[in-house]
Formats: C-alpha cells, sequence, structure tokens
C-alpha cells in the first residue's frame, strides 16, 4: 500500500511543480546531444502505437528515430516511510525506419541512494515551490542522458 501511495504523491508532485514528462525530457537532452552525430535523426512525437518498428515508420518518421521510453518513480523505503527514494529507468533505440529495424538499443536503471538518510522527506520535495523535486528529476535525467550517450559511443563495457 505504501508503494501506491508514494506513486500517486510522486504523479501529483508532477502536475503540481509543472514537471514535464521524463521521457520528453530525456528526449531532448539526447536528442540535443546527438544532432551533430546524426543530423537527420527525427525524434517520435509521441509514443507508437506499439514498440514495432513498422508503427514508426507507418508514422512516417525517417530515415531516422530516437525512440525514447523513461519512467521515475518516488518510493518510500520499506523500513523508512518519511524518505522517499527515485527510481528512474530508460529504454532507447535508434531506429531505422526506412530499413526497418533497430540500429541501437541502450537502457538506464537509477535508483537513490540506499541510505534513507541520505534521501529526501516530502517536506524537502515540497519546500520552496518544489524546487528539490524538480533538481531530483533534472539529475536523474542528465544522468541517464550520460550513461545512454556513453552505451551509444561505446564507452561502456
Amino acid at each position: 500500500m505504501a508503494g501506491v501511495r508514494a506513486d500517486v504523491e510522486g504523479k501529483e508532485l508532477m502536475a503540481k511543480h509543472n514537471v514535464e514528462d521524463l521521457s520528453v525530457q530525456l528526449a531532448n537532452k539526447l536528442s540535443d546531444e546527438l544532432k551533430a552525430t546524426l543530423p537527420n535523426l527525427k525524434r517520435a512525437p509521441e509514443a507508437p502505437v506499439s514498440q514495432e518498428v513498422d508503427d514508426l515508420t507507418k508514422a512516417g518518421l525517417r530515415p531516422f528515430v530516437l525512440d525514447v521510453r523513461s519512467a521515475g518513480q518516488i518510493i518510500y523505503y520499506a523500513f523508512n516511510w518519511a524518505r522517499y527514494r527515485f527510481l528512474y529507468n530508460a529504454r532507447v533505440r535508434l531506429v531505422d525506419t526506412e530499413q526497418g529495424h533497430v540500429l541501437w538499443q541502450g537502457t538506464c536503471r537509477l535508483k537513490g541512494a540506499d541510505d534513507p538518510a541520505q534521501s529526501p522527506t516530502l517536506d524537502d520535495l515540497e519546500a520552496a515551490d518544489g524546487v528539490a523535486y524538480r533538481r531530483l528529476m533534472t539529475e536523474a535525467t542528465s544522468a541517464c542522458a550520460t550513461d545512454l550517450l556513453k552505451q551509444f559511443r561505446g564507452e561502456t563495457p
């Protein structure tokens, strides 16, 4: 039950503090970084009907599409309900819609600190009109973008 309540609170925080969709944030960061390498890259403006390459092709996105799916969840620690841990995961694919296949795929998974004392309380996240909350989202998105770009460039095993 605590996980469900924390999930609801996380969605409420996103709406209340006007935080942009995490997939959009990540797609914007990656697109900016990859412009020079892939000048014909187009970002899928919305999630396709399914994860099938055919759906991206049918949407008229050519020649290369950056398909980004990410999600975050703020949950209580099992043994400390006063502190919140942010879990973030993403899957990014570079799709060649003209050839109909995925050229590259990377994933990112982040979780907040293992020690609850290093994580925020709800009051921390709400203070100063959600500054800490927005910073948490921005830092997770940036860390994941960095990790994914390393994967894309073959810099990680």
